[in-house]
């Protein structure tokens, strides 16, 4: 059995941060148009690649994407929706999904919901180190 020494650990630890992370075979999202907002508000962006439809509404403090796939199929890639993420707002921004009460639930489409912050702010939850395996 190896021991693992604290250099050892950090070396490994570097070592993971410079790893691509990167889906197989993914068609970057790109920007289609500019519509009015359905709430009046303003204005959202319109993204899609060969798989996805992405709204980005931008709001004061955060961004808000809603991602639907073009077939209408039931989605969760994490992969999937960590690259749209990245595609359309930037890698260096964090993003949520909300699981909501049953009071609060809105379920009438196979349509996902991201609350993405502005690039250096984060919501406090999740590990704090990268560690990609390729």
């Amino acid at each position: 059995m190896i021991k693992v020494t604290r250099q050892l650990k950090r070396k490994l630890q570097r070592d993971m941060c410079k790893n691509k992370w990167y889906v197989k075979d993914w068609q970057a999202m790109k920007f289609i148009r500019t519509e009015n907002d359905a709430t009046g508000t303003g204005t959202v962006d319109i993204y899609a690649n060969n798989i996805y439809t992405c709204i980005k509404r931008v709001d004061r403090t955060l961004t808000w994407l809603s991602i639907k796939r073009n077939d209408i199929a039931a989605i969760h890639n994490w992969q999937h929706l960590q690259q749209i993420k990245n595609d359309v707002c930037g890698d260096e921004c964090e993003a949520i999904e909300i699981y909501p009460p049953m009071s609060r639930i809105v379920d009438a489409a196979n349509q996902y919901h991201l609350w993405v912050s502005p690039v250096g702010v984060t919501v406090g939850v999740g590990y704090r180190d990268r560690l990609v395996k390729i």
